[in-house]
């Protein structure tokens, strides 16, 4: 008999083999077997090639993704102040994934 797995911030809740999306005005839900792939890019901003120095002071936002089996990819925009509450939940899923048997 096994537990449910938990984890839960701000932003991110899993429970029951699902991830809860809950970040601003966006919220979605994915189970874990159907994601392939969950990781963080940087935003590039136009504003730091038309303002030299300006990439100083700018606050960068990143980019949360997540693909899924069918091919489907959920994206969404994330402050680079609140990036920190999306890399553990990354890392918790990746090693979830890996310690998972393949027939499970």
């Amino acid at each position: 008999m096994t537990t449910a797995t938990e984890f839960v911030n701000s932003f991110v809740t899993i429970h029951n083999k699902e991830i809860d999306i809950h970040y601003r005005k966006t919220n979605f839900r994915v189970a874990i077997d159907k994601v392939t792939k969950m990781y963080l890019t940087k935003k590039k901003s136009k504003y730091a090639a038309w303002i030299p120095g300006s990439r100083f002071f700018l606050d960068y936002q990143y980019n949360l993704c997540i693909k899924t089996r069918d091919n489907q990819e959920i994206s969404m925009d994330v402050k680079a102040s609140e990036r920190q509450y999306f890399i553990a939940p990354i890392s918790f899923v990746k090693n979830l994934k890996k310690n998972t048997p393949v027939g499970a």
